[in-house]
């Protein structure tokens, strides 16, 4: 990582093929291509199988803040980056009357269809109520405007400009009744803002109570695998932890206005729902 930060070149970017980890296995690529080649088939099962794990941590997070049952019947979420679909999954099984797409890269989704083999569902495949669909969301999304768009732990992937573009895409294929869902880590101010008292004001659920000293505002170690999270995702992706400030900046930029949070109790994960400006 040393040698990474003070390097002329890569000390400042924040590409995929920029990171600590492609320059300890001297790779010129992102973390996921690599996982990709041949002789890295038990890495990409590893990496699928530790996502479930994290996921399993707290399985009914995702039915824990956003209200999916307000949906009309037929309502369209799209599972951006979704992985297998463990997310996709649990919601079908409590409102089956909505459809669902899952998005990601092409040897994601072959696992995916081994998912969703295993839990029982292929007729939901065949009757269209779930699609399993290959799309690089770097690319422009070719959908009609769905109901929700739904990032689970995509952001912190990524630097702003990445980060930014996934988002423009998003916003581009939204209708005005589109709303966007972040699942993600939301980074504590280690000292008293100002920003979070007039995010407060304007984002439900933002509100917080004052910590009382000697702790500090960010609780402390109490807080440290959000720390660790941010580091991490450096150290293998060149993205980065994010306080809600920085995402409320990301989101305008990108042409989406947060509206309101969900924090899950037992969950490090905290749903951010944005609609557009």
């Amino acid at each position: 990582m040393t040698e990474t930060l003070v390097d002329p070149k890569k000390g400042y970017s924040d590409a995929p093929e920029d990171t600590p980890l492609a320059r300890a296995f001297n790779m010129n690529k992102s973390v996921w291509e690599w996982f990709e080649e041949p002789g890295n088939e038990y890495r990409l099962k590893r990496f699928a199988s530790a996502a479930e794990g994290f996921y399993k941590m707290k399985p009914g997070a995702i039915l824990a803040g956003f209200k999916w049952g307000s949906l009309p019947a037929g309502s369209v979420i799209v599972d951006v980056g979704g992985g297998s679909g463990h997310n996709m999954l649990t919601i079908y099984k409590e409102h089956p009357e909505l459809k669902f797409v899952v998005q990601d890269r092409e040897a994601v989704i072959q696992q995916a269809h081994k998912f969703w083999e295993s839990n029982g569902l292929v007729e939901a495949i065949k009757e269209g109520k779930v699609t399993l669909q290959v799309h690089d969301f770097f690319d422009s999304q070719d959908i009609e405007p769905p109901a929700v768009f739904l990032c689970s732990m995509i952001m912190h992937d990524y630097g702003r400009a990445l980060a930014e573009k996934i988002l423009k895409h998003l916003r581009n294929a939204a209708s005005r009744d589109t709303r966007l869902l972040i699942l993600d880590q939301i980074v504590p101010y280690a000292a008293p803002h100002d920003t979070i008292q007039d995010i407060g004001d304007e984002i439900r659920g933002a509100e917080q109570q004052p910590v009382p000293p000697p702790l500090l505002p960010n609780l402390g170690k109490a807080s440290a695998m959000t720390y660790l999270g941010d580091l991490q995702m450096y150290i293998g992706l060149n993205g980065e932890g994010r306080t809600l400030g920085s995402y409320v900046d990301l989101l305008r930029s990108a042409g989406w206005k947060i509206n309101e949070i969900y924090p899950i109790t037992g969950a490090i994960q905290i749903q951010i729902v944005a609609t557009p400006l």
